[in-house]
């Protein structure tokens, strides 16, 4: 997968159709998928508006870009192994793409490494201890940059957070179209959040915020659920679960993690 190119991040300050470029670039996605994948950069130029034009990009934008990367670099057969570094690149990408963007969004962007995390973890690493490491590893790693992030939101603050787009819920459907193409949108949700409350669905599609607090969320029920798969005797088990709630917390330590967001999670 490739980055963007410089200007597509810092384009010239103008208006941009936001909308059609999205909309027309998901409905041809959508339309033509397997048979035909082109590069992002070809889908998104089908659109009034070139990606090298965009500057500040909504995190819509982001996420539909990497999917179509994603998409054209794997197969439907590609292994497990080949997936996850994928993952590793996606989640080096995203990063580098959102580190001018206030430490919510820095956060919420991530999601997709974590739907993917999720996917391998759940269907693959039972039989593969190897790739259960692996993916350990990297959550380890997306642990400690959400931690980073979130001590920098205590240090400055944020000012006022981006609100999520009414197509949010179509690029999440261009990352799922392999599990859940033509499943409802709950489905879709579901698929993608894996751990998220059905009744929290709305909440997550319009609220930065609560984007953030969903993916904080899922790496730490990820997290929880590696560990205990390690093998845990039952004596321990509350103490180790305990513990790292405890280590989580503190590393977090933001009020999207540890307020409202956390009853509607489950393991």
């Amino acid at each position: 997968m490739n980055a963007p190119a410089k200007n597509s991040i810092k384009g010239r300050k103008q208006p941009v159709s936001y909308d059609n470029l999205l909309k027309n670039s998901i409905r041809y996605f959508l339309g033509e998928y397997p048979n035909s994948i082109l590069s992002s950069s070809e889908l998104l130029s089908k659109s009034d508006t070139p990606i090298q034009e965009l500057g500040n990009l909504p995190l819509e934008i982001i996420w539909f870009y990497y999917a179509i990367e994603f998409h054209g670099a794997k197969s439907r057969v590609s292994p497990p192994p080949v997936k996850l570094i994928l993952a590793k690149a996606l989640l080096k990408l995203l990063k580098k793409c959102s580190c001018s963007c206030n430490v919510v969004k820095r956060i919420a962007v991530i999601a997709p490494v974590l739907y993917l995390l999720y996917q391998l973890e759940l269907n693959f690493s039972a039989r593969d201890p190897c790739l259960r490491e692996e993916i350990r590893i990297l959550l380890e790693g997306i642990v400690s940059y959400i931690s980073i992030c979130c001590s920098n939101y205590l240090e400055g603050g944020e000012g006022g957070l981006d609100r999520l787009w009414v197509y949010i819920l179509d690029v999440i459907r261009v990352w799922t179209v392999d599990e859940v193409r033509e499943s409802s949108n709950a489905d879709v949700m579901a698929s993608f959040f894996p751990v998220l409350n059905n009744e929290y669905q709305q909440e997550i599609r319009v609220d930065m915020g609560k984007m953030a607090g969903a993916v904080m969320n899922e790496a730490f029920l990820l997290r929880l659920y590696l560990k205990i798969s390690q093998g845990v005797n039952k004596e321990d088990l509350q103490r180790t679960i305990l513990m790292l709630a405890i280590q989580t917390i503190k590393g977090f330590h933001n009020f999207y993690f540890l307020g409202e967001d956390v009853s509607p999670f489950a393991v």
